[in-house]
Formats: C-alpha cells, sequence, structure tokens
C-alpha cells in the first residue's frame, strides 16, 4: 500500500502544547503506517458501513494520555445502533440517531481495514481511508502516542 502524506505525515515526535497524536499502527507487525496530530480536545471519528445493514456508521473517541475514550456512536439507521447491544437509549442527534455513552476507555482500538466497511478514522484535519495504508482485511491498531516532551 503506497504512504500516507499531507496531513497524515505532518505529525512530529514532540507535538506542539495541546496537541494529541494518534498512531495507526500494522496490527500483526507493529509497523506505524500513520500519525495523526490534532488539537487536544479533538474528537477521533471512526466511519464504517455496516456489513450487515449497508448503512453508515460512526464511532467517536475522545483522546487522552491513557488511550481513546469511546463517548458516542451514531447513524442514521436504528438497526446498526440496536447491533451494538449498548444499555444506553439510542436518541435523536445530529446524525440521525445516536447513543451517547459514559466514556468507554480502551488502551488501543484493533480494527480491520474493509473495502466492503470502507472504515475510515478521521482525526482533525485528516481523513484516512484505512485500505489506504493496508490490504483489505488487514488489522491495524489506533493509539494515542506518550507526550514526549
Amino acid at each position: 500500500m503506497g504512504a500516507v502524506t499531507g496531513a497524515v505525515g505532518a505529525a512530529r515526535p514532540h507535538p506542539e502544547p495541546g496537541f494529541r497524536v494518534l498512531a495507526i499502527t500494522h496490527g500483526r507487525t507493529g509497523r506505524t503506517l500513520a500519525r495523526l496530530a490534532a488539537p487536544a480536545g479533538t474528537r477521533l471519528r471512526l466511519t464504517y458501513t455496516h456489513s450487515i445493514y449497508r448503512q453508515p456508521g460512526l464511532e467517536e473517541f475522545d483522546l487522552d494520555e491513557d488511550g481513546l475514550r469511546l463517548v458516542r456512536l451514531a447513524s442514521p439507521s436504528a438497526a446498526v445502533l440496536e447491533y451494538y447491544a449498548r444499555p444506553e437509549p439510542v436518541r435523536p442527534g445530529p446524525d440521525g440517531l445516536e447513543i451517547v455513552i459514559e466514556p468507554e476507555r480502551h488502551a488501543f482500538l484493533p480494527i480491520l481495514a474493509s473495502r466492503t466497511g470502507a472504515r475510515t478514522v478521521g482525526y482533525g484535519a485528516a481523513s484516512v481511508p484505512l485500505t489506504r495504508l493496508v490490504a483489505d482485511g488487514e488489522p491495524v491498531h489506533l493509539r494515542v502516542l506518550p507526550d514526549m516532551r
């Protein structure tokens, strides 16, 4: 797969104060595929097409030094949200329907890149379809890089 440039390659090992850096690594080799930087408080957006319902879905995460915190699920499809089997209610939201979650911590997020699911990471100005980084069906991990200052 070709290298991703521009906003993806722009993150420095020592980001400016108030920035968070997200690393996308290959799930089996650990090789860094991309680094994305954005101001602290920026939400990570993982968008996809649900493989069964063929409807769009969105997972939103806050990033902090301890990892990623799932805070919201959204879709225009109630079936997509019900698939998560969450205890929180489905309610109207800016993306159609949503489930607002008490932040749920994940040290890292494992994801399979998929042409069918069109999984795409959005963080700050970057939008990265995962199949631009790895082949269809390959695993990637999303992880917050520690502040190295």
